[in-house]
């Protein structure tokens, strides 16, 4: 997909942050089966109500469902649920692999809500500056 405008980029970047809420809401459930903690669990499916609701939300805003032969795969995520699984392999002390999902859940958590706001506040200057730019044209016929 080229990006030949500002909602052909806030489309692209909208579509990213799908595809991680997809992906996240693929492998959460590996990281509760990991958790020895069942408060622990029980966290890990709220998060993942969270980024169902997000994945939902954001298939809406497109408008459509991806087709999945163009959609592009999220970057950033999916390197960090790996880097976790890795971890996860090479600890031995259950105590520590919560630790482990714990600090990455919120990392990439983080990580998407900081990329929501982004994409949230370009909207919002973007439909600021149409409706600026439709008033100023009204304005000089």
């Amino acid at each position: 997909m080229d990006a030949n405008s500002s909602e052909d980029l806030l489309s692209r970047r909208l579509g990213d942050i799908h595809s991680s809420a997809c992906f996240l809401a693929q492998h959460i459930p590996s990281m509760v089966s990991a958790a020895e903690s069942d408060t622990l669990r029980k966290l890990l499916n709220l998060y993942l109500d969270v980024v169902q609701d997000n994945a939902d939300r954001t298939e809406v805003d497109l408008g459509v469902v991806p087709d999945r032969s163009v959609a592009r795969d999220p970057t950033a995520v999916p390197a960090m649920v790996d880097d976790l699984f890795d971890l996860i392999d090479r600890i031995d002390e259950p105590a520590l692999v919560d630790v482990a999902i714990l600090l990455s859940s919120n990392e990439i958590g983080s990580l998407e809500a900081r990329r929501l706001h982004l994409l949230s506040d370009f909207a919002e200057r973007h439909m600021r500056w149409r409706k600026t730019l439709a008033m100023m044209t009204r304005e000089t016929r």
